[in-house]
């Protein structure tokens, strides 16, 4: 009995540890469409702004937040 407790308990924590997801921001600029995608940061949220363009100088947002699943 304490063996099969024991089993399971370290599958279950295998299968926790194993299903980490990262958490993706989005960030566009609204006068020519550049993208770029980083890691979430505490604060960000949809229409966020977030800094300038560099390449025509326009407002950079939050355009989307999304997670990403771990490859099985």
């Amino acid at each position: 009995m304490l063996a099969l407790s024991s089993l399971l308990s370290t599958y279950a924590k295998k299968k926790a540890a194993s299903t980490v997801q990262r958490t993706i921001s989005v960030i566009k600029c609204v006068k020519c469409n550049y993208q770029e995608e980083r890691d979430f940061q505490v604060g960000d949220y949809v229409l966020k702004k977030v800094g300038s363009c560099t390449k025509c100088a326009g407002t950079l947002i939050v355009a989307s937040i999304y997670l990403l699943s771990p490859k099985r």
